[in-house]
């Protein structure tokens, strides 16, 4: 009965401090990884970006910069390999599709990639992650309620 319980507490501190370690995540973009790669080796990360080219038989995509956008025929776009593990049963992105993945900076044979554990690619949920950086940035929506909610000195 001892060896339950502390096996029920040891998952809940488990599960909540993943929880918390998530809501802290570091959002970066495709161009932050790529111009100082070694600052983000080994840390977890959300990286936000569009996925470009996806490989769906190897479980691989790349990302591009949102404000980069799609590589189109015959142009050079930084792109920033990702790969999900072996087993994994994230969703992948469709080509375009703007996306938020979290996993970790590696580097293997000098090249720069991004080994993915989850992947995020519904509109609404993307927008939330985002929204949740502005929040955690200091920025937090109706922070301008006081002011914008008093009525004009001209009411009487």
């Amino acid at each position: 009965m001892k060896t339950k319980i502390l096996t029920l507490i040891a998952a809940t501190v488990i599960g909540t401090s993943s929880m918390f370690a998530q809501s802290n995540l570091q959002i970066v973009e495709v161009n932050q990884i790529l111009a100082k790669p070694d600052q983000y080796h080994g840390q977890v990360v959300a990286l936000h970006g569009i996925a470009d080219t996806v490989s769906l038989e190897n479980k691989t995509f790349t990302m591009v910069d949102i404000k980069g956008g799609v590589r189109a025929a015959g142009t050079n776009v930084l792109s920033l390999p990702t790969s999900l593990p072996e087993g994994s049963q994230a969703t992948m992105p469709r080509p375009g599709q703007e996306t938020i993945v979290i996993g970790q900076i590696r580097k293997k044979d000098g090249i720069t990639g991004f080994l993915v554990t989850q992947v995020f690619t519904n509109k609404a949920e993307v927008q939330q992650i985002l929204t949740h950086r502005s929040a955690r940035s200091g920025k937090r929506p109706g922070d301008n309620l006081g002011r914008d909610a008093r009525p004009s000195h001209d009411l009487q």
